[in-house]
């Protein structure tokens, strides 16, 4: 695993707020955890694999969840990875440059930081793109990192749990693979993601969360260096940051 961190800030608030519920029907009790004027996502329970305890952390059942998202072109419908790769797909297939530039470090800085996906969202341009805004997207692949991290919480350190959507993600935005190659390879789990490197990349480097994570960082210096090139005429290199101390 090219980087790690456990569980923190946002999405560690966010796992104490989501309880875990194990009995009754499937998607039966339902909590709203994000609501705004335009967009709302609610929690529903128990989840379809609320039992499966293999490769989690915890010994209690009830953690996974579904989600249900109002906003844009959908009202109150289930959203999983298959739909949410269809919807970055799109996008990307628009603004190819946008989605590597700003999506794809703001996905990590969710997704692997725990940052707050509104507080994230908040900075990034807002080009109109089809599907979800920015807000309820990057809500959603907060929440269902969190349901990862409950599932597969144990796979974290060799790139799976939360890390895994979000590197095959990855390989989309760098034009590595195709969304239809994605959803086939991400229902086999790790041994998927490790086959479809090697099918599109054999020996080489995949797309590195840690890249992403340090362009990330790397943002605000960018923002601040184009603003004062525009405000003096000139041109101005953004900062690189580098990170320290978090990779394993």
């Amino acid at each position: 695993m090219d980087w790690w961190l456990p569980l923190r800030d946002s999405l560690l608030l966010m796992e104490q707020h989501i309880p875990y519920q194990a009995e009754g029907p499937l998607h039966s009790r339902t909590t709203r955890v994000y609501g705004a004027k335009e967009w709302s996502i609610d929690v529903a329970q128990p989840g379809r694999h609320a039992q499966d305890l293999q490769y989690s952390n915890s010994q209690n059942p009830g953690g996974d969840f579904a989600l249900l998202v109002t906003g844009g072109p959908w009202s109150r419908k289930e959203l999983g990875y298959a739909e949410l790769f269809v919807d970055v797909s799109e996008k990307w297939r628009h603004e190819p440059g946008y989605m590597r530039r700003w999506f794809g470090p703001a996905l990590c800085a969710v997704t692997a930081l725990g940052e707050c996906p509104l507080h994230v969202a908040e900075q990034l341009p807002e080009l109109g793109l089809p599907g979800l805004s920015m807000q309820p997207l990057l809500a959603s692949c907060h929440l269902l990192a969190l349901a990862d991290h409950r599932r597969y919480g144990k796979l974290e350190r060799v790139g799976g749990g939360r890390f895994l959507p979000t590197r095959f993600l990855l390989g989309l935005l760098e034009g590595v693979w195709t969304v239809e190659e994605m959803k086939r390879y991400e229902r086999q789990g790790l041994p998927g993601y490790r086959r479809l490197v090697s099918e599109k990349l054999g020996s080489g480097q995949p797309p590195l969360i840690r890249d992403y994570v340090n362009r990330w960082y790397a943002l605000p210096a960018e923002t601040a260096a184009r603003e004062a090139a525009r405000a003096q005429d000139s041109a101005s290199e953004p900062a690189q940051l580098p990170l320290e101390g978090l990779s394993v």
